[in-house]
C-alpha cells in the first residue's frame, strides 16, 4: 500500500495525490478479477479524520431491525462529513483510480453494535462499485462486524480494514457484500461506517 507524509494542514494524504501514485492505485484496482478493489489507508490527515470521526460518533443513528436481511444504525451523513470525504482532491484521487467521472455519490452512515449484521439475498442486485469509509481505530475483528463480499460459488474476500481508510470496490453481477454478525465479544462498543455508491 502506498502511504507517505501526510500535507501539513491538507485535507488527505498527500501520497495520493501525485498522479503516479494515481496509476498504480488503478492497476491495483483492477488486479481482483471477483472484487476489484483498493484500500488507501491512512486516507485523511490526522486532523481531517478526527473530524469525521467525531461528528460521525456523534450522529442520531436510527435503529433497524429486519430479521431476514438486517439489523444496524443508519443515519444521514452531515454536510461536514461530506466536504471532507468528497473534496475535489479526494474525488480526483477516486476518479484516477476509477478511470470515470463522479458525477453523484449515494452515501449514508452505519452503526454495528452486538447483535447486528446483513444477510446476503440473491436476487438482490449489488452491482456497482461502492467506497466504504472505516471510522474504528480500535475494533478487534474477533468482535465480528468483518465486510466480506462474496461470489455465487461461496468464494470470499475480507475487505475490512482499519480506521481511517477508504475502500473502493467495484461489486459484478452476482456478487455481494455484507457485514458478519457481531458478536458478544463486542460488548458496548459499536462499529461505524460510512458507506455508499459511485455513479458515473
Amino acid at each position: 500500500m502506498l502511504e507517505g507524509m501526510l500535507s501539513g494542514g491538507g485535507i488527505m494524504n498527500d501520497a495520493y495525490l501525485d498522479p503516479k501514485a494515481g496509476e498504480v492505485l488503478r492497476i491495483m484496482f483492477q488486479e481482483d478479477a471477483l472484487v476489484p478493489s483498493v484500500q488507501l489507508q491512512k486516507f485523511l490527515s490526522d486532523e481531517e479524520f478526527k473530524k469525521v470521526s467525531d461528528t460521525i460518533k456523534k450522529e442520531w443513528f436510527k435503529k433497524e431491525i429486519v430479521p431476514a436481511s438486517h439489523s444496524f444504525g443508519r443515519a444521514e451523513v452531515s454536510s461536514i462529513v461530506l466536504k471532507i470525504l468528497f473534496s475535489d482532491e479526494t474525488k480526483k484521487v477516486i476518479e484516477r483510480i476509477i478511470g470515470r467521472k463522479i458525477k453523484n455519490v449515494l452515501e449514508e452512515a452505519f452503526s454495528f453494535e452486538q447483535g447486528d449484521y446483513t444477510i446476503i439475498h440473491d436476487e438482490k442486485n449489488d452491482e456497482g462499485t461502492y467506497f466504504i469509509f472505516s471510522i474504528n481505530d480500535d475494533w478487534e475483528y474477533s468482535n465480528g462486524g468483518s465486510t466480506i463480499v462474496v461470489d455465487g460459488t461461496g468464494e470470499f474476500r475480507n475487505i475490512s480494514a482499519p480506521g481511517n481508510t477508504l475502500t473502493i470496490v467495484d461489486i459484478k453481477k452476482d456478487v455481494h457484500l455484507f457485514h458478519k454478525y457481531v458478536n458478544h465479544h463486542a460488548e458496548t462498543r459499536k462499529l461505524y461506517v460510512v458507506k455508499g455508491r459511485i455513479e458515473d
